[in-house]
């Protein structure tokens, strides 16, 4: 007898399960609602879902944070661009576009992007398409404005645009080796000016830790001592990692907060 009641609240909860789809058309709502059960089939707790042509200008103006836009506060950009509806991917890809161009996490985002560019939904392909596009064209013009300035503050903002297209791999081969050596070349004109952004430019052109140590000697930067803590641990420095917790052990604190 209890094996037949457990089977048939099976078959209840499955047909909860594949109306709650049909309704709502969200694989999302359909998770948590799995994962909620029972509660999770009668509480509204899905995300509303409006027209496309109808998301909030929220979307677009995003602050530092990476969740911006309630519409996308239910679930990851990386879950969004795997389970999401058409409409949530379409969204997705508006924060992300906005998030490189305005240098946030640009590697891990773009990587996400790109991914976009595969979908089975054509608007969805074409709406990444169209994205990318838009990076390139915006960072070849922010190239163009900044390459031939001569303010430390300009050069600096050159080279931190250089950094994020590298990051982006839209350039490759000869091209990105170019404005490689270019970024090289320009970060050492404001070394006597701002010789703490130039430290953090020539690591993160070059990867060289021995940029953040020498950084850190000059200028005393806490922001690079917790960047060289991060790096000592990547790279299995634990000679230089335990130095700075015995002798800073705010800035590691920070650190991992971060």
């Amino acid at each position: 007898m209890i094996k037949h009641v457990n089977v048939w609240n099976l078959v209840i909860g499955a047909l909860n399960v594949l109306l709650l789809y049909a309704i709502h058309r969200d694989i999302s709502s359909v998770v948590i609602a799995i994962l909620t059960y029972p509660l999770g089939l009668f509480v509204p707790i899905w995300v509303k879902k409006d027209a496309f042509s109808k998301l909030p200008d929220s979307l677009i103006e995003r602050n530092e944070k990476f969740r911006s836009s309630k519409y996308l506060e239910s679930m990851p950009l990386r879950v969004i661009s795997k389970l999401g509806s058409a409409a949530q991917k379409k969204a997705a890809i508006l924060e992300l576009k906005e998030l490189v161009k305005k240098g946030v996490e640009v590697k891990q985002n773009m990587k996400v992007l790109v991914y976009f560019l595969s979908s089975d939904n054509q608007d969805v392909a074409l709406y990444a398409s169209e994205a990318v596009n838009e990076i390139e064209g915006y960072y070849i013009d922010r190239i163009a404005s900044l390459e031939h300035a001569s303010s430390p503050q300009d050069i600096i903002e050159f080279c931190k645009t250089i950094l994020n297209v590298i990051k982006t791999d839209l350039i490759v081969g000869q091209l990105k080796d170019y404005y490689e050596d270019i970024l090289i070349q320009k970060a050492k004109l404001v070394k006597d000016h701002f010789p703490e952004e130039y430290y953090k430019i020539m690591y993160e052109a070059t990867s060289d830790i021995d940029y953040l140590e020498k950084g850190f000697e000059k200028t005393s930067s806490l922001e690079i001592l917790s960047m060289l803590f991060k790096e000592a641990i990547k790279c299995r420095r634990y000679d230089i990692a335990r130095a700075i917790s015995t002798r800073f052990p705010d800035t590691v604190k920070e650190a991992f907060e971060k």
